[in-house]
């Protein structure tokens, strides 16, 4: 395990009172694990929307969209075009014209963002949203 340092946080009583719902609703042992969970995902989007990270990573892209007239078959010919990056998708009817799909994608994140972009851009796309993760080396860890 990596070292640790302890570092002192000083907050105001409804900000800690918030924190500590918070914490508890998700299931957080204590605050430590909460808030290093929420600086690695603060840090992490920060580094994807510089444009400064680098090597594989994963992501999901959540879009929901009308299944009218040809949008399926772009969609479908758009992942198609870029199955290296396209790992899995899964397609559910939300109703009789609205579909929601959870795409998982890797690559370099460039690669990632370009595959997302160009599936948000479809016309009949009303909702696209990318969560990416940058990918440790596996040398050293145990899953």
């Amino acid at each position: 395990m990596d070292r640790i340092t302890r570092v002192g946080v000083s907050l105001e009583p409804g900000l800690l009172g918030r924190f500590d719902k918070y914490l508890h609703k998700k299931g957080y042992d204590n605050r430590s694990q909460a808030l290093r969970d929420l600086l690695r995902k603060t840090l992490m989007e920060a580094e994807l929307a510089d444009g400064r990270v680098r090597g594989e990573v994963v992501a999901t892209l959540t879009i929901v969209f009308s299944n009218y007239s040809g949008v399926t078959e772009r969609l479908l010919k758009l992942q198609h075009g870029h199955h290296h990056g396209i790992s899995s998708t899964t397609h559910i009817h939300v109703d009789g014209q609205t579909c929601l799909e959870v795409l998982a994608l890797k690559g370099s994140a460039e690669e990632v963002r370009h595959i997302a972009d160009g599936i948000r851009a479809v016309k009949g796309v009303q909702h696209g949203e990318l969560v990416t993760i940058k990918v440790k080396s596996a040398r050293g860890h145990r899953h």
